[in-house]
């Protein structure tokens, strides 16, 4: 059996599934009593004086607590995932870098998400819509940069999660289209039925082949036919 001074292992991150992953390692740390120091740039409140040894005792925990929670994230990512974080100081700095790596720019998904709970919304959906408008708030000089290009060759991207959504185990497709020096058009869609094994997952992305044709019928349109297939890769 295992003993209290050695906890569980941390869930697992990959690069993959990272709202699954952001779940389960935020309760992880939870458990841990350390989620506080990774939520906010939290300091660790200044020891007062002629302090009792028990006093003593609780500062130098709490004191701990910030360099253990980073720890934490660190043994909780793959290798390649941790080269993206190996620079950050804190907790706080290393879990924003991940949100922001890889939770990435679309609100679309996070507002459909939401969405769903219109009718019978709880604090819990305020406290993520409150968030995403957070996001938009620290993102407002973000954008799209396009050069000039000689190449006018579209191009998709597309890849799927396997039964992300908690609710209905159904799995959610993301795409995106290139076209030249930059992204053109992406999106994500939630699959309508549940895919038994990750090839059936992204087998069942139909979407992203039906938004490669429309794209070619409009390039057609303004006189940039593409003359080979569209790869999707």
């Amino acid at each position: 059996m295992a003993s209290s001074s050695n906890p569980l292992s941390p869930p697992h991150f990959n690069g993959e599934n990272y709202h699954v992953w952001a779940v389960k390692m935020r309760a992880y740390l939870r458990g841990l009593g350390v989620w506080q120091y990774v939520e906010e740039n939290r300091v660790p409140p200044s020891l007062r004086q002629n302090p009792t040894l028990n006093q003593i005792r609780q500062h130098e925990d709490e004191v701990a607590k910030a360099p253990k929670a980073l720890s934490y994230i660190h043994a909780a990512v793959s290798d390649s995932v941790f080269t993206r974080i190996m620079a950050c100081e804190s907790a706080h700095e290393a879990w924003m870098k991940l949100k922001t790596e890889f939770q990435g720019l679309d609100i679309m998904f996070a507002t459909s998400i939401l969405s769903r709970f219109m009718n019978s919304p709880s604090e819990i959906h305020l406290v993520a819509a409150k968030r995403v408008l957070r996001y938009i708030r620290g993102t407002v000089d973000y954008g799209l940069f396009y050069k000039r290009s000689t190449k006018v060759k579209l191009l998709g991207f597309f890849d799927s999660d396997w039964a992300g959504s908690v609710e209905d185990m159904k799995a959610t497709t993301g795409y995106c289209f290139t076209l030249g020096s930059g992204v053109i058009c992406w999106g994500t869609k939630k699959q309508t039925s549940v895919a038994q094994s990750t090839a059936e997952a992204k087998y069942c992305s139909s979407t992203v082949v039906n938004q490669a044709i429309w794209l070619r019928k409009i390039l057609v349109d303004l006189g940039f036919q593409q003359n080979h297939p569209t790869e999707i890769l």
